[in-house]
């Protein structure tokens, strides 16, 4: 029987997580093709994304405007180079990127931000952040890693990504209703 000290635990533990990859980039990294991933309808415009550009000022009606339903690869800046409109939680590492995009909205009901990256998302109006309603991975194979669901009224709206460890980010706003 062997007998490991608590440091040996932790040790073992931490070089266990280090060597072993995530089970979900393991199995799409075997499993997946996603050039052959068949998007469903709503998300048939993540495939052919446009070339979007991120502003990093406050006054953000420069800003690329999202079209609801067709995805863009939006690249982004450093994280230290920005004036937020709002402060994010996401600000932590200087080696960061992020970056602000405008999009409006026409009707009221629940929005869905679908990103193909891990960046921190803040859905600001009036310059206030709203409150998202559900998160969840997206499909597998998709490329989508994120989508988060918020309630919005009528109204133009800014996007604000921050948090990213790329310089770019695939963006892409639909209906979740």
């Amino acid at each position: 029987m062997v007998i490991m000290s608590h440091k040996n635990i932790v040790f073992f533990l931490c070089a266990m997580s280090w060597a072993v990859p995530e089970a979900s980039a393991f199995a799409a990294s075997e499993t997946c093709d996603a050039a052959s991933y068949k998007a469903p309808p709503e998300l048939s415009g993540w495939a052919h994304p446009v070339e979007g550009k991120a502003t990093g000022v406050q006054k953000t009606s420069s800003a690329f405007s999202l079209t609801l339903g067709q995805a863009a690869q939006v690249p982004l800046l450093p994280a230290s180079e920005q004036q937020f409109v709002l402060q994010s939680g996401a600000l932590k590492h200087h080696f960061d990127f992020a970056g602000m995009v405008r999009f409006h909205i026409s009707k009221k009901e629940t929005y869905r931000v679908m990103l193909g990256g891990k960046a921190w998302i803040d859905v600001v109006s009036d310059g206030k952040s709203l409150d998202s309603v559900a998160h969840q991975h997206g499909p597998a194979c998709s490329g989508i890693v994120k989508m988060v669901d918020f309630i919005l009224e009528p109204g133009d709206y800014v996007l604000q990504l921050s948090g990213n460890a790329q310089q770019d980010v695939k963006v892409m706003i639909v209906s979740a209703s």
